[in-house]
């Protein structure tokens, strides 16, 4: 609230951090580990594949498979969830996704996996991929409401509501490339903020 108000204060403090920050960048970059990282990094602009596929930690090929089962499931999709089940019938047997192995906890052999990765890494990607067009359409459609919704939110200065509904658009930006949009845990997250947001905004609309 003390932001909305002090209007002529806060071309100065957004400067100030923005300069903290730039000093904090530049300290933390002379760290070996870090600047190594950054450089890493910064392969995806790079225009070379391999440093490419470094920086977004091997998920290139996960993405180029993505692409082509959208094209042949573009309508409706494969279904939410069904990444890892179809990605097998996409790649040579040699996939690196495929050639992975993991530690039998029982028996303590070393097992190949069966299947790919769970899903496409991507968020956009794993919308394409798993609701197909429809659920594309569907997914800008809610995007652009919630872009609306928290637009309209920040004009009537419900400080209550704001950061809730910032979360969710984190949360659902189409670059991210976290965890699993339709996986239980990520959905529940995302559904719990979307309800924090609602019930902060409503309260502020019953007061007026």
């Amino acid at each position: 609230l003390w932001w909305v108000e002090h209007i002529k204060w806060r071309w100065k403090i957004a400067l100030g951090v923005s300069l903290l920050w730039i000093i904090a960048i530049v300290g933390a970059l002379q760290f070996p580990a870090l600047h190594t990282k950054m450089e890493t990094t910064a392969g995806l602009f790079s225009g070379d594949y391999e440093k490419a596929n470094t920086a977004t930690s091997l998920r290139l090929p996960i993405w180029k498979v993505a692409v082509r089962i959208a094209e042949d499931h573009w309508l409706n999709g494969i279904g939410p969830r069904g990444f890892r089940y179809i990605y097998p019938a996409y790649v040579p047997k040699d996939d690196f996704w495929m050639t992975i192995q993991h530690l039998d906890k029982k028996t303590g052999e070393r097992l190949t996996t069966r299947y790919g990765p769970h899903h496409p890494h991507q968020l956009f990607l794993e919308v394409l991929v798993e609701t197909g067009i429809i659920g594309v359409l569907c997914f800008l459609f809610a995007l652009g409401y919630w872009i609306r919704l928290w637009w309209k939110t920040a004009r009537t200065a419900n400080m209550d509501a704001l950061p809730w509904m910032a979360a969710v658009l984190v949360a659902i930006m189409p670059i991210n490339a976290h965890m699993a949009f339709y996986a239980s845990f990520w959905s529940c997250i995302t559904w719990w903020l979307i309800a924090v947001s609602l019930a902060y905004w409503q309260a502020e609309r019953i007061k007026q």
